[in-house]
């Protein structure tokens, strides 16, 4: 209702837009969110988010020749893009189409931060049910120092 109230004000921020899409494709409502994204695409059109959203809710709608053909276009344009964390967005794509090993390959390309790349890959052999790559992310990650001076669940409980 807030996003509603702010967007009916003829809204130029393109994220309130990508936001709305968002919600409106959780709630599975996938022709009006093409329509919120095509608000967003129009007040930046070169930027890559925006169109992987695009390919998200045709892959949601079961529209897979749409969706590959937003990422087939993608590959080819000079697209403006923040930081790698799209190839996570592009590999989400890809998992909602049903083509797991072409999603894994996006996912563990994902090197914008390891805590990023850590729990994108953790949420995805959990839906999965991958029990032994967890395990070995986990092992993974326990080597890495950015992560060895955290504190541990354990201690942290003991100290609230």
């Amino acid at each position: 209702t807030a996003l509603e109230t702010a967007l009916s004000v003829k809204s130029l921020d393109y994220n309130l837009y990508k936001k709305y899409a968002d919600l409106l494709t959780e709630k599975g409502d996938y022709p009006q969110a093409l329509l919120e994204n095509a608000k967003a695409i129009a007040l930046w059109p070169e930027f890559y988010g925006f169109h992987l959203q695009r390919a998200e809710i045709y892959a949601c709608m079961g529209q897979k020749e749409k969706a590959l053909e937003v990422l087939n276009s993608l590959e080819k344009g000079s697209f403006h893009r923040i930081n790698q964390y799209h190839l996570s967005e592009k590999g989400k794509v890809y998992e909602l189409m049903g083509d797991l090993k072409t999603a894994e390959e996006y996912y563990l390309q994902e090197n914008s931060s390891p805590m990023l790349r850590y729990n994108v890959l953790y949420d995805f052999y959990q839906r999965q049910n991958r029990k032994e790559d967890i395990e070995k992310l986990r092992q993974e990650q326990r080597k890495e120092p950015h992560f060895q001076d955290r504190v541990s669940e354990r201690e942290l409980t003991a100290l609230i």
